[in-house]
């Protein structure tokens, strides 16, 4: 069973939209995309990185996506977050991607270079609707 069949494809149609823009209605969607947790996994996320961070800016300046993102990291508190990620315990990517569809973010995650090369855990993907109630000033400035 792929992990896309467990994603109703109509859990996005009662997402507010802008109605005023004349391209198409989309809504935001929070993904969580958790590494691979095999010995292995931190080396293909090491060797990945930069052709991933290449693909999310020629992305984000295309406005294709990756509205806000970052990584997650384990055993981490937030005073040695970073320190943590420079010493590769990262553990996932979270993303907010403005997109038409659950369809659409699926097409833009199988297109990411951590899903081909299995940096991402493709069965335990999670990807939601998401309404900012306080939202950060990137998103802000997109709503």
């Amino acid at each position: 069973m792929s992990a896309h069949s467990s994603i109703p494809s109509s859990s996005t149609s009662s997402l507010p939209s802008d109605s005023s823009s004349s391209t198409p209605s989309t809504s935001l969607f929070f993904l969580w995309l958790p590494d691979y947790t095999d010995s292995d996994a931190q080396r293909r996320r090491a060797e990945a990185t930069p052709r991933h961070l290449k693909q999310m800016m020629a992305n984000v300046v295309s406005k294709q996506r990756g509205d806000y993102g970052g990584v997650t990291t384990m055993r981490a508190t937030s005073a040695n977050a970073r320190q943590a990620a420079k010493n590769h315990m990262i553990d996932g990517t979270i993303v907010i991607v403005e997109a038409e569809s659950v369809e659409a973010v699926w097409r833009l995650i199988e297109q990411d270079v951590f899903y081909t090369e299995n940096v991402w855990d493709k069965e335990r993907i999670v990807i939601k609707p998401f309404i900012p109630t306080l939202p950060h000033r990137q998103i802000a400035a997109r709503m």
